[in-house]
Order: structure tokens, then C-alpha cells, then sequence
């Protein structure tokens, strides 16, 4: 299947999952969206391994790191890309160039965070486990790995996720593998 193909599927069943065209609100249309940025984005490569930082070859990645010249080199593009595509599904402004690590009004982190500790602290903190998977939402590998969840499929999950592979992929994983949802809207 070709990544067109893949992103149709994606979209397809996130679209049936979320109720998109049904009345479910500004929460189903800021889930939606936020999943079809994801979507839009399989098949980007990482650049420099080393730094994580973008090339020129193929589809990279460079917005993801719009904030700052030069990274310490610790971050987790899985999770900056999450945070990233949050951003878009809300309709938020890009993030400022200037800082490290800028804050935005209304982005539920209210920051860019680029290590997926740091989203599964702000999980805790906020009350915004899911104790089963939607469409829409944050997995995590525990502090390893995060994406978002395309749609559930009975004990699975099929996602959307940045560094796999090196590059923005669609993953089906087992529900049982993963140690948390996170529930990033309404917060």
C-alpha cells in the first residue's frame, strides 16, 4: 500500500472513530485535526541522526524544530511531532522562532515539549489518563515513545508516530504494550 493509500485508510476510520460530521463539538473537530496533520506528515524522514536535525532529502522534518537553531541533542522527535500536530489540529499559531522550548497560550502543554517524559508528566499531573484508547489521543511507551492514535481496532491501536524508523510512520500495536492514553483536549 502506497503512503496515499495508507493515509486514505487512516483517515477513513479515525474520521468513523471521532464522529467527525456528527454534533461532537469543537473536542471531535481539535481531534480530527490533529490526527489528519499526523496523517499528512507519513513518510517524513529525519535528517542528521546525530542531531536530529533536517536535510534537504525527501520530506523532512524542520518544523518540528522551528524553535531552535541548535538543540542540545536530548530530544525525542516522537514527541516534539505529537506536540506539533496538537498545535495544528487547535489552529495555533507556529510556535515562536525565539527560545528554547517557547510557551503557547492555548496549546494544552502551554509549551513545545520535545521529550516524551515530559508529556507523560504532563498526564499525571493533568488527570488526563484514558484507561482505554480513542482516536485522537497520545500513546505512550512509557517515557521511550509516544504518537497518536489513528484508531482502535478490538485490542489494538493503529498510530501515527514520528521517529520510527526515522521517519513519521503508521504502527498497529497491541493495546496490552503500551502503558498509557492520554486524553490531550478538554484538559
Amino acid at each position: 500500500m502506497n503512503t496515499f493509500e495508507q493515509a486514505a485508510t487512516l483517515l477513513t476510520e479515525a474520521e468513523r472513530q471521532i464522529g467527525i460530521g456528527a454534533v461532537e463539538g469543537r473536542t471531535a473537530r481539535v481531534r480530527e485535526r490533529a490526527v489528519v496533520a499526523a496523517i499528512s506528515d507519513l513518510g517524513r524522514k529525519e535528517g542528521n541522526a546525530a542531531r536530529n536535525l533536517m536535510t534537504a532529502n525527501g520530506r523532512s522534518i524542520p518544523e518540528y524544530w522551528m524553535w531552535a537553531e541548535d538543540p542540545p541533542g536530548w530530544e525525542d522527535w516522537c514527541a516534539a511531532s505529537v506536540s506539533h500536530w496538537i498545535r495544528r489540529g487547535l489552529g495555533l499559531p507556529d510556535w515562536p522562532a525565539t527560545g528554547y522550548a517557547p510557551t503557547l497560550p492555548g496549546h494544552p502543554f502551554e509549551r513545545w515539549f520535545v521529550g516524551v517524559g515530559q508529556i507523560f508528566d504532563w498526564g499525571e499531573a493533568s488527570g488526563a489518563f484514558l484507561r482505554r484508547p480513542v482516536a485522537g489521543c497520545i500513546f505512550l511507551d512509557g517515557k521511550r515513545h509516544t504518537g497518536l492514535v489513528a484508531y482502535v481496532e478490538g485490542d489494538s491501536v493503529v498510530t501515527v508516530e514520528g521517529n520510527w524508523s526515522n521517519q513519521v510512520s503508521t504502527v498497529r500495536r497491541s493495546t496490552a504494550t503500551l502503558s498509557h492514553f492520554v486524553r490531550w483536549w478538554a484538559v
